[in-house]
């Protein structure tokens, strides 16, 4: 199965699957360093490099990923 999760296009988390996810995950920013950054997910609870987490569903335009979209995917 992880095997399959690597070779399948990446798609973005939606927020149901977002809210099961214990993982990090990946915010693609558009022309941000590196596509975007990694946060911890705790069951929809999304924690930054900041520090400061907030709810997933609070910032609906936000796009996360399980892992990062290669170049020009997002």
């Amino acid at each position: 199965e992880h095997f399959r999760d690597l070779t399948k296009k990446v798609e973005p988390l939606t927020l149901d699957e977002l809210s099961k996810r214990n993982d990090p995950v990946f915010v693609s920013i558009k022309d941000f360093p590196n596509g975007g950054y990694w946060c911890l997910c705790q069951n929809g609870y999304i924690i930054p490099p900041s520090g400061y987490g907030f709810m997933a569903k609070d910032r609906p335009n936000w796009v996360f990923y399980r892992q990062k979209p290669e170049e020009g995917t997002d």
